[in-house]
């Protein structure tokens, strides 16, 4: 009779082990959720700022082409060589 009131003091307890556990791993998992979409946010700010500099550099990088060109084919020609 105390052997099985022991064990099932022993399982209760186990149990309630398990509970405290399965309590910290949903809060841990709550917790990497928001990490998650923090992370998210920031990157895609990131990405979306990358894309931006790109575009911009792209269209510097274009403009002194152009202007390097019309320089090369109107006022090269009039220097003598």
């Amino acid at each position: 009779m105390d052997e099985s009131r022991d064990i099932e003091r022993s399982l209760g307890r186990v149990e309630g082990k398990v509970d405290r556990l399965e309590n910290d791993v949903k809060e841990i998992k709550a917790i990497l959720q928001e990490a998650h979409a923090a992370i998210s946010g920031r990157v895609g700010s990131l990405e979306h700022s990358r894309t931006k500099l790109l575009g911009t550099v792209g269209t510097i990088s274009a403009v002194f082409g152009i202007l390097g060109s019309w320089l090369v084919t109107h006022l090269l020609p009039r220097f003598p060589h």
